[in-house]
């Protein structure tokens, strides 16, 4: 629409990129000091993840867009993402808020709005696969609840981070392997077996056209946004 082209001017980043540069800025800012550290910070191998320094950050490219771009609020960002930002204990407590948002959407929703986001998961601390696992499953819980978001989100990042070490050289001979990396990320996300035959499907479609792209009402969902990344990944070398 004439609108949304008005909005994304040349050079305006999507919210993927964005959300991405939010992420970047989180992990920055978690490492500086514990001084200012929230109740959900946690450490794993002297990195620190803090939830709801992105949550704040989040919320204000929102409202107020990145100021070095000049917007007057974020663009693109989805409905339960929005949804999740206007929750009362958001600020405090995004996991919770993230949760009861989902419960509140009869645990149906899953849409693509941590998998989107989650590059920046994947290349921090690529070396190591416990940090990558952490940071995309922290930030992705941070406004999508639902398993099969959470998977896509951490089994991205570790595709991601896997196949940066193979280009580098860093103890990697061989091309990394894909199928191996996919059922490995299912070990670190509770409940994921639920959504098992989902997972499989979408992870494995040989055509795009089985990926039905365009399906009504599920234009959005994560694992069809994330099996079309690995279907790239897979046949478009």
């Amino acid at each position: 629409s004439s609108r949304f082209n008005a909005a994304y001017v040349r050079g305006t980043p999507s919210d993927d990129t964005s959300q991405n540069v939010l992420i970047m800025r989180t992990i920055v800012e978690s490492n500086k000091g514990k001084e200012n550290s929230s109740s959900l910070a946690f450490s794993c191998k002297n990195v620190r993840f803090d939830p709801c320094i992105f949550a704040a950050k989040l919320s204000d490219w929102i409202y107020h867009g990145h100021s070095e771009h000049k917007h007057t609020e974020g663009l693109g960002c989805g409905a339960t993402t929005q949804d999740v930002i206007k929750h009362s204990e958001f600020l405090t407590d995004p996991i919770f808020a993230a949760e009861d948002i989902w419960i509140k959407g009869s645990r149906t929703k899953a849409p693509n709005g941590a998998v989107m986001r989650i590059a920046s998961s994947g290349c921090f601390a690529f070396w190591d696969d416990e940090i990558v696992v952490k940071s995309a499953d922290a930030y992705a819980r941070v406004t999508h609840a639902d398993p099969r978001s959470i998977y896509s989100s951490v089994a991205a990042a570790l595709l991601i981070a896997r196949y940066i070490k193979w280009n580098a050289g860093i103890g990697e001979k061989e091309e990394p392997n894909i199928d191996e990396i996919l059922q490995f990320a299912k070990k670190f996300v509770p409940n994921i077996e639920e959504y098992e035959d989902d997972v499989n499907f979408y992870s494995n479609c040989k055509t795009v056209e089985e990926l039905q792209l365009s399906e009504y009402g599920k234009i959005g969902y994560t694992l069809k946004t994330f099996g079309s990344a690995v279907w790239a990944l897979r046949y478009c070398k």
